[in-house]
């Protein structure tokens, strides 16, 4: 793994530490909240791929709570495949989630974004 994704996945980590262990979650469930969503990205592919299982990088978005209904964000995604050929692989995207029951303790909501 090189310097750089190792470095992001350490950084993204800890980030994701910080969050959990500060006993504050910033899920921006009121509208006009910005939120912070740091992600580990795991792989399990199959083996006539020819790629590593495990970490693979991470991945960073930030949103905002636009409407009751409606939440905004753009997001990176840093990783890289191990295996048969080493790839970097660098995506970057935006996303529309439609939330229902923002107030209650289970929030479902369906996702559409675009990457590249």
């Amino acid at each position: 793994m090189s310097r750089t994704i190792a470095f992001t996945t350490v950084l993204f980590a800890a980030v994701l530490i910080g969050l959990v262990g500060s006993g504050k979650a910033l899920a921006g469930d009121a509208v006009g909240e910005v939120y912070i969503t740091p992600s580990i990205v795991y792989l399990d592919d199959d083996e006539d791929r020819l790629v590593d299982d495990g970490i693979i990088g991470g991945q960073l978005a930030i949103g905002y709570a636009w409407t009751r209904f409606f939440n905004v964000e753009t997001f990176l995604n840093i990783g890289q495949l191990d295996g048969g050929q080493d790839l970097d692989q660098y995506e970057i995207g935006a996303n529309l989630l439609g939330v229902f029951n923002r107030e209650g303790f289970f929030s479902p909501y369906l996702l559409a974004g675009l990457s590249h």
